[in-house]
């Protein structure tokens, strides 16, 4: 997405499939399916939105621990 090398790894506890999509049959797909493309959008808004709560969060509360007396 952002031209940087992934930011996770995923690793099977068991036997799986993977599927792999090539960037451009991704963006084909998305370009063709509005109502797919919608709720892959609406998925990703709201993942990011997720993270950015619990990293919010967890800033603050680093914060409130630094900001402690000894």
């Amino acid at each position: 997405i952002d031209g940087f090398p992934r930011s996770a790894t995923a690793i099977a506890h068991q036997e799986c499939r993977v599927l792999f999509v090539e960037k451009q049959a991704f963006l084909n797909l998305l370009h063709e399916d509005p109502v797919i493309a919608r709720k892959i959008l609406w998925s990703l808004c709201r993942t990011l939105s997720l993270r950015l709560r619990d990293t919010t969060d967890r800033i603050v509360s680093l914060f409130s621990i630094i900001a402690r007396p000894f």
